[in-house]
């Protein structure tokens, strides 16, 4: 079955009074969660959907807001997600690139920071119905990347490139009608949609969070018989500067982590914190459907540090000159709405490129050693940030560290480093400059170290490296 609500409803008529999915406060059963999706998608139509018609879903994480999904696809819409508390412009650009007239908020009931939101679980903008457009066939959703290397871009995704990724990441981590699966990602985020459709689709209970605590994480993880959760990296060593709390949950279950890279200094500490924890890593793109990549609990320690080897149906390249990864598959999407010049530009004959530069280890196994577009230029010298950063990471007294070029009168650029440190450490900037001095070349040394309580992170709550270079730039974070 290639499309998703065919999928869904496969797990709805077996699991019949199961849970399908909980949030704080509501628990939708399989057959709840079926016959509330008919009743979303019959208010669709009752509204004149078109089928491949881009529909505005409002999320935060609430148990209906996976219902609401359910039912536009059921309508033969295209699921386009916002968050509730995105602000106004953002929702708007959104809707007007995607030419959405149509608006679910399965929470109407909820506060919303923009008005198209408001008001009913379904609803008509005063616009017209959108012209037919030949990237929507067959679409399941189009997600807006994070915006990290420029302006967002409205990805769509088929449900024939998702069913085949879903199926992928089966063959290795075997979600089953036993599961419980912890959901802190937000649902618009690439990682969210994949861990949620997974659980779902094979009978499982999703326990879905509105935002992110780690305090409220530790309780849910310690009693609420939960089997596995997804996080990203920057999420888990928030949770790990509570030590004492951490180690007290002696949570045993599957941990999915992807997002952006995890170091061998964060995998060690997960390591003593949950010896029992099963640890799966994934890497991908929201262009590719994500989990090109995935590392097993049975690789670890050895692939510490890397990416590991790509999952069933992937393949991929390090293209010359400077070792761009690209992958070609299946499940890549259909391409940038309404963008074709930069569709265009995202493929080197078939390949899509991620930008993500990497290098094969003696292992076999590929490591990433920088972005392209994160590149730093100091005086000529081109600096990944991700090196300096794994640098730092495997000082003792650093939990955390973020690297960004900041504008420099001389050199062009200038390094800029944030740590965090393990509780209880001081970090001192010249004696950490001087221990790194022996571990980087002079130009990659930061030319100023800051010290802070966390890494801040964008919407989908990975470190952000445009967000540190802001701060700093404003004066937030002093220079």
């Amino acid at each position: 079955m290639g499309n998703l609500a065919d999928r869904l409803d496969a797990a709805c008529r077996r699991r019949t009074k199961c849970i399908a999915v909980e949030d704080d406060g509501e628990s939708i059963s399989y057959d709840a969660f079926a016959s509330g999706a008919v009743h979303v998608a019959s208010m669709l139509r009752g509204r004149g959907i078109q089928i491949g018609e881009p529909v505005l879903v409002a999320t935060s994480n609430r148990a209906r807001d996976l219902l609401a999904f359910f039912g536009v696809w059921r309508a033969g819409g295209v699921v386009v997600p916002v968050h509730r508390r995105s602000p106004s412009a953002a929702v708007e650009a959104i809707a007007g690139r995607t030419a959405c007239r149509l608006v679910v908020n399965a929470r109407a009931d909820l506060e919303n920071e923009c008005e198209l939101l408001d008001a009913e679980t379904v609803r008509c903008l005063d616009r017209p119905p959108p012209v037919h457009r030949p990237a929507l066939e067959g679409a399941a959703l189009v997600v807006f990347t994070s915006g990290t290397t420029g302006e967002p871009k409205g990805v769509v995704l088929t449900h024939r490139g998702y069913a085949d990724k879903l199926d992928a990441i089966q063959q290795l981590m075997g979600f089953g009608e036993g599961d419980r699966t912890l959901l802190v990602l937000q649902l618009t985020f690439s990682f969210a949609h994949w861990v949620s459709l997974i659980t779902l689709t094979h009978g499982g209970t999703l326990r879905a969070c509105p935002r992110f605590d780690p305090s409220q994480t530790f309780a849910i993880l310690a009693g609420e018989r939960i089997t596995r959760a997804a996080f990203v990296p920057t999420m888990l060593r928030l949770m790990l500067l509570r030590e004492q709390e951490a180690r007290s949950v002696a949570w045993d279950g599957a941990l999915i982590t992807g997002g952006e890279p995890l170091d061998s200094n964060l995998f060690e500490q997960l390591r003593d914190a949950w010896p029992g924890c099963a640890l799966w890593d994934v890497y991908g793109t929201t262009e590719t459907n994500t989990s090109d990549f995935i590392v097993g609990p049975d690789e670890y320690p050895d692939a510490a540090g890397s990416i590991g080897h790509p999952a069933p149906g992937v393949r991929f390249r390090l293209a010359p000159p400077d070792g761009e990864l690209q992958l070609e598959a299946h499940s890549l999407m259909r391409g940038y709405l309404d963008a074709p010049a930069l569709t265009t530009a995202a493929f080197d004959g078939g390949w899509f490129r991620t930008g993500d530069l990497g290098c094969l280890r003696h292992d076999g196994r590929v490591e990433l050693i920088g972005r392209k577009k994160e590149l730093i230029s100091h005086g000529g010298f081109k600096i990944a940030p991700v090196e300096v950063e794994q640098v730092f990471r495997h000082h003792p007294d650093v939990l955390a560290a973020l690297a960004t070029g900041v504008p420099d009168p001389v050199h062009g650029e200038a390094v800029h480093l944030l740590l965090v440190p393990r509780s209880d450490a001081q970090l001192d900037e010249d004696a950490l400059r001087d221990w790194a001095g022996t571990r980087l070349e002079r130009f990659k040394l930061p030319a100023r170290i800051h010290i802070g309580s966390d890494l801040p992170t964008g919407r989908t709550g990975k470190a952000d490296r445009k967000t540190l270079a802001g701060l700093i730039e404003s004066g937030a974070i002093g220079r």
